[in-house]
């Protein structure tokens, strides 16, 4: 191999295109801000972004789901940008979104995580691993120093989200043990604020913790505060029925969405799991044409006896993609004729004969 001055050629060659690259064809937020994501570009492109544009793209880059390659770009570039993982403000952390899921472990251990908001952005799903989780969880119990499980607030479990699953369990016993007891303590804390003065953004924060209140307790929120908030409590899948119930009492109100006959396939999508706890009646007035894009976890929110109310016309605009995980229950709520078709669409994806399953909304 031919050497210059003791540097192999192939290796000079490499160092000139990154500098022809960073210099020349360097990524500008100008560039992201017209793309609206960072998937459009490759990870070298996302490695040449400066401070700067860096900075101010970062709520572009970090909104949508990346590879790893890109995550993990954007990220070394961020360090690269301060010079040290330490050095990272919590203004950007706090906008890392999916740009999380390429942060290595070496770096976890070097974040600051101190404050409370920049412990809720990184304890969203991004698509961190568990042994990413695990060092994250690691790094807050070393930060709260003062504070063990058992002294965690209804506050900080909802900062915190998935980053618990990087505790241990018996870190996990530790805390207050179920959603009806969290239900309490906040109710608790929020002494001076009964269900009808929360507001969007307090259902926003409690998200599962609604879960354990009583249907009495749900139906006191204002739905118009519901109706601001229906995006994220239309992902609540786990509610028990009576909570979904109270919720659809919100959902029908002239404060919230109103007569679901006239519901749009946006206002159908925000409701989301939420739809589960409808009655037949109002289930079976929803336009055909709103239910066309269903997302598929709203549509497995969806109980047979639902699905078997709606009409011919509804179940003909349930896309396959909406139904490859419904149960046997819910596929045999559809109509033969509709259970057929589904099943031949999607033939390659769900298999129709299979053995029943518990329904779990």
């Amino acid at each position: 191999m031919m050497r210059v001055s003791g540097v192999p050629v192939l290796l000079l060659g490499h160092l000139w295109s990154r500098i022809i690259i960073e210099q020349c064809y360097g990524l500008t937020y100008e560039d992201v801000k017209t793309a609206g994501s960072g998937v459009e570009f490759s990870p070298m492109e996302l490695f040449t972004l400066k401070q700067e544009d860096l900075e101010q793209s970062l709520v572009y880059l970090g909104k949508d789901s990346l590879s790893l390659e890109q995550a993990s770009s954007i990220w070394k570039a961020l360090v690269k940008a301060y010079g040290d993982v330490s050095e990272i403000p919590d203004k950007c952390l706090q906008q890392l979104g999916w740009i999380a899921s390429g942060i290595p472990l070496e770096d976890i251990s070097n974040i600051t995580v101190t404050e409370i908001d920049t412990i809720a952005a990184l304890g969203q799903f991004h698509n961190l691993s568990l042994t990413q989780l695990t060092a994250l969880a690691a790094q807050v119990h070393k930060s709260w120093a003062a504070k063990e499980p058992e002294d965690y607030t209804c506050y900080d479990l909802i900062a915190l989200q998935h980053i618990l699953c990087g505790f241990n369990r018996t870190a996990i016993e530790r805390i207050h043990p179920s959603l009806t007891a969290l239900a309490a303590q906040v109710h608790k804390s929020w002494a001076a604020k009964e269900p009808e003065d929360y507001t969007c953004y307090d259902l926003i924060a409690l998200q599962h913790i609604l879960c354990g209140f009583n249907r009495t307790a749900i139906e006191r929120i204002h739905p118009s505060a519901y109706s601001k908030a229906a995006k994220t409590l239309g992902g609540l899948k786990y509610c028990p029925m009576e909570i979904l119930q109270g919720l659809a009492t919100l959902a029908i109100d002239s404060a919230a969405f109103g007569n679901t006959a006239l519901w749009t396939p946006a206002q159908v999508n925000a409701v989301g799991c939420v739809l589960g706890g409808l009655d037949m009646s109002y289930i079976a007035s929803i336009p055909a044409k709103s239910l066309e894009f269903l997302t598929p976890d709203a549509a497995r929110c969806i109980p047979p006896q639902l699905i078997k109310a709606m009409s011919a016309a509804q179940k003909e605009k349930l896309q396959s993609t909406a139904t490859t995980h419904f149960s046997r229950e819910q596929r045999a709520a559809l109509s033969s004729y509709m259970q057929v078709t589904h099943c031949m669409t999607n033939s390659s994806e769900i298999d129709c004969s299979s053995s029943p399953r518990e329904f779990v909304p």
